[in-house]
């Protein structure tokens, strides 16, 4: 943060903005993660067989 916000609206907006984009990446992120997991875990199952 190299300047402060000018007002205190444009601060609400942007801790708005903030907070709608984590709600959405937030969830996102999780199922990739898992989608990820998932997959790692089965080709170790499928190679140790």
């Amino acid at each position: 943060m190299t300047h402060a916000p000018r007002s205190f609206s444009e601060f609400c907006y942007f801790a708005i903005a903030f907070l709608f984009g984590f709600t959405i990446l937030m969830p996102m992120a999780r199922a990739v993660q898992i989608e990820t997991t998932g997959a790692v875990v089965t080709t170790h199952l499928v190679e140790s067989k």
